[in-house]
């Protein structure tokens, strides 16, 4: 009983710690889209503003238009294959932030 109540916890831990996690990458990609949007469509073509709700939905339209699926070789499972869409959700909109910054200043 004491085994059944411990894998419990443990699923739910899991499962808070996923949706924490895709909630934070979604706000971070709304954010890095509502920043991009300012940076290159506002300025240049007088568009709205977008707020970052509407940012994360456009993103949504964008990822579902244009999924991808990344096939990795099956190797040993290990931590570095649950790391690894973590680390790529946080890493690669900071990076295209980034990016869109240094770019801002010739535009």
């Amino acid at each position: 009983m004491e085994k059944v109540i411990e894998g419990l916890l443990a699923l739910m831990f899991i499962v808070l710690l996923v949706v924490i996690i895709t909630a934070t990458a979604a706000l971070l990609d709304g954010f890095v889209i509502t920043k991009l949007w300012d940076w290159f469509i506002v300025n240049q073509f007088g568009a709205t503003p977008l707020t970052i709700a509407n940012a994360i939905g456009l993103g949504l339209i964008a990822a579902f238009l244009t999924h991808q699926t990344l096939h990795q070789p099956a190797k040993d499972k290990d931590e570095s294959l649950a790391v690894n869409p973590i680390v790529r959700a946080y890493v690669h909109p900071i990076v295209v932030l980034l990016i869109g910054y240094i770019v801002s200043f010739w535009v």
